[in-house]
């Protein structure tokens, strides 16, 4: 005999499955317009996103035809410069293995950049008058300080700072000395020189930024022109012995002239931006870094303050490279 089972529901269940599966229609009504609003809200945010990099690109555009060109520039006359720099130190290292001194690479420095000038004129397309002038500004730049350095250190022993490196680097200085101290400055050099390349060889008409470039490079060859001339005169009197100099512009800065030196090559560099040579950037922010950080302001200071004590109240009051009013007077100070 078969025995069947039947089920039965009663009322009230039947109500709250019913309300269940309304309530549960509702909510899946709710959740796929909530999908669906969300999607359409991704729909539209990815179109604004794609039209947004379509602008971003499209504005780029310019710059990435920049870079474009800088690739398809003609890069010899920069490598033609790098070996005239090189040829320099060559023969800079070369006599100072006869006079045994090797303090003459600072004479040369500034040479290193003066004949990669010329070698970029010769290589450029053309010679205006703009080409002319930046030319004319590297040499009264490179030779004025290229005959100050060779004065200050004529009769002198060599310098501390490669006495050290001397000693450092022996035996066999002599033959190390050229990579260490004349390539490496070479390499320094070329670097540096990097926005004479486009202000040389890009012939371009004057500019408000040409304008511009002259008064910072005016600026610059004043300040540091004048600031070596009033720290020879101060180191010239016997008097001064052991005295810091707080006069003139040494009054306002305590490195005026590297100040001024930095300036110089910022002002090469607008040159070089005013002619489309904007990536020539590096050699700036290269010389700037070494002023501040490398062989100017904290070098030359981590000795001195040994050999002077009095110098401590002076970089107290002064202001280390910008030009500024002193926080205190400032007195020519002497040895404690």
């Amino acid at each position: 005999m078969q025995h069947f089972s039947i089920l039965f529901i009663d009322p009230p269940k039947a109500a709250l499955s019913q309300i269940y599966l309304s309530q549960k229609l509702k909510d899946d009504f709710w959740f796929w317009n909530r999908v669906n609003g969300l999607t359409g809200f991704i729909c539209v945010w990815r179109g604004c996103f794609y039209a947004n990099v379509g602008q971003i690109i499209q504005s780029f555009c310019g710059l990435s035809g920049s870079f474009k060109r800088l690739i398809m520039i003609d890069h010899s006359p920069y490598f033609y410069v790098l070996a005239a720099i090189v040829a320099v130190g060559f023969i800079t290292w070369v006599i100072s293995l006869i006079l045994e001194d090797v303090s003459i690479v600072d004479s040369a420095w500034p040479l290193m950049f003066l004949f990669g000038a010329v070698v970029l004129t010769i290589n450029a397309n053309d010679y205006n008058l703009r080409a002319q002038i930046i030319l004319l500004m590297v040499v009264l730049w490179s030779v004025r300080l290229s005959l100050h350095l060779t004065w200050r250190n004529w009769g002198e022993p060599e310098d501390r700072r490669y006495r050290v490196i001397r000693k450092n680097y022996s035996p066999n200085f002599a033959f190390k000395s050229f990579f260490i101290i004349f390539l490496f400055q070479s390499v320094l050099a070329w670097i540096i020189s990097m926005p004479l390349w486009p202000a040389i060889t890009n012939i371009v008409s004057f500019s408000l930024l040409d304008a511009l470039a002259i008064l910072l490079w005016l600026a610059g060859f004043f300040f540091e022109s004048v600031a070596d001339w009033q720290l020879s005169r101060f180191k010239s009197d016997p008097a001064n012995q052991g005295k810091v100099m707080t006069h003139g512009l040494w009054y306002y800065s305590r490195h005026p002239n590297y100040f001024g030196e930095c300036l110089i090559w910022w002002g090469f560099y607008l040159f070089a931006a005013s002619s489309g040579g904007w990536w020539s950037i590096p050699g700036p922010l290269l010389i700037t870094w070494l002023l501040l950080k490398f062989s100017g302001v904290v070098m030359l200071e981590e000795t001195i303050v040994k050999r002077r004590p009095a110098y401590r109240e002076y970089i107290a009051n002064t202001n280390a490279f910008v030009p500024g009013l002193p926080r205190h007077r400032v007195r020519t100070v002497g040895t404690e």
